[in-house]
């Protein structure tokens, strides 16, 4: 279980869906990047969830990728993230209970109305060198400063906060864009949302938020919607969408029904006369 002193070894505990630890990969080739390039510097709109190396027997095995985003200002580090400060209940301290959100329109609604999100097994990514001058990188998700990117990845059981590792605040996700889309405005009806055209780019440290298994977790799903909305310049649906009420329905059968209308239009008016009845005849005396 998580400890919530930062120099007292942390026990991890992974929940994944897949075998614990265990990930295969092939690593982009340099013609994919160049295709991958082209499309965003022609406009396109990229999601990337990427998951720590852990328990990988190619370990660096994304490190080409990791190379060309570091081209976008996003730098995507070689660890996991554990917040001990902030645990869960039956949850190690790598899940990430969060409300820590950056300056930026896929996060607005969620933190005015401190809606939380969870990740449960997240490596850090971060805003590195600055992008070209068109474009601006904005952290979306950090832990606490308690919190931080544990690089020791062999021995994992039991970790603690040293100097080889990246202290908190650690940022667990970055989107990169149009300087005027991505901005740090948050006043009324100017929330940094545009329409102008450019590439659109999100990078999540983490991808198992986003499952089926997790997307209901606190304000997963909103946070999602929110991505996909702002990469595809929806700013009009950007927010915490109303609740929808459920409809809910009673099928009946013939015996049930029945009855229903015995209770109904027979018993409950009769009780109505005789309690009329009872209460007439006790005046009377």
């Amino acid at each position: 279980m998580s400890s919530t002193a930062a120099n007292c070894p942390v026990r991890l505990i992974d929940r994944r869906t897949s075998a614990p630890w265990e990930a295969t990969s092939n690593p982009f080739t340099t013609a994919e990047l160049a295709v991958l390039a082209n499309y965003l510097e022609r406009g396109g709109r990229l999601l990337a969830l990427l998951d720590p190396e852990v328990g990988r027997a190619d370990i660096g095995g994304d490190a080409t990728f990791v190379r060309w985003l570091s081209g976008y200002g996003v730098e995507v580090g070689a660890d996991v993230v554990v917040d001990p400060s902030n645990p869960l209940p039956i949850y190690g301290a790598e899940t990430i209970f969060s409300s820590i959100y950056g300056i930026h329109p896929t996060t607005k609604s969620l933190r005015q109305a401190n809606v939380p999100v969870i990740l449960s097994l997240s490596r850090s990514v971060r805003r590195s060198d600055p992008p070209p001058l068109e474009r601006e990188a904005v952290e979306l998700v950090n832990t606490s400063p308690e919190g931080w990117a544990e690089t020791d990845l062999a021995h994992l059981q039991a970790v603690t906060k040293d100097e080889r590792d990246l202290p908190g605040p650690v940022s667990l996700a970055v989107a990169v864009g149009p300087r005027e889309a991505a901005g740090p405005v948050d006043a009324p009806g100017k929330e940094g949302v545009s329409s102008a055209p450019g590439m659109r780019l999100v990078v999540f440290g983490d991808s198992d938020w986003a499952t089926d298994a997790q997307i209901a977790n606190a304000g997963n799903a909103t946070l999602l919607a929110d991505v996909f909305n702002w990469l595809v310049a929806r700013p009009q649906l950007l927010g915490i969408p109303p609740k929808t009420p459920e409809a809910n329905r009673l099928n009946l059968g013939q015996a049930q029904l029945r009855m229903a209308f015995a209770v109904v239009l027979g018993a409950m008016p009769l009780a109505a006369i005789v309690a009329g009845v009872w209460v007439y005849l006790r005046r009377r005396r």
